[in-house]
């Protein structure tokens, strides 16, 4: 059963396949804090995550006006490469209507263990939407199954 996440205000909507649980935190960043919103859940040993990022008008504001928003993604996956000791394996840009975005995909090893990290992230205005999963590698056919459908939901629905 897929679970319907389209919380008023979040600017997202998403089909998760176990009920989610949500936190919000904000982290000291180099430009001011950033605002962070997640809703997440776990299911037959996939990690599922969606959430957004307000990102300090001071960081955004400079990169739009000098149409370098790119930098922001490049930041963010380098960022989660080096938190999770990870290797890009791919990464390709996103676009739902005039939102543009990026998806990269990332292996992790844990001792023995494979994982492999996709996150989709875009940017509107200085919100930073971002979904992700962790699945082994390689995935059974419904940890394969589940992940792909959840991340082919993710649609945005800003205010």
């Amino acid at each position: 059963t897929m679970h319907t996440l389209a919380e008023s205000g979040s600017g997202f909507s998403v089909q998760m396949p176990c009920k989610p649980q949500s936190k919000s935190s904000t982290q000291p960043g180099d430009l001011g804090p950033v605002r962070q919103t997640d809703y997440f859940c776990e299911s037959g040993g996939v990690s599922y995550v969606a959430g957004f990022a307000d990102l300090p008008h001071d960081l955004v504001a400079p990169l739009v006006k000098a149409q370098n928003t790119e930098q922001i993604f490049e930041r963010h996956r380098d960022h989660m490469l080096a938190r999770a000791n990870a290797k890009l394996l791919n990464e390709r840009s996103l676009a739902q209507g005039p939102y543009g975005g990026r998806s990269y995909e990332m292996l992790v090893q844990q001792g023995k263990q494979k994982h492999r990290l996709r996150i989709d992230a875009y940017l509107v205005g200085e919100r930073l939407y971002l979904q992700n999963f962790v699945r082994p590698e390689p995935p059974s056919y419904n940890q394969e199954l589940y992940s792909n459908r959840f991340a082919e939901s993710f649609r945005l629905t800003p205010r």
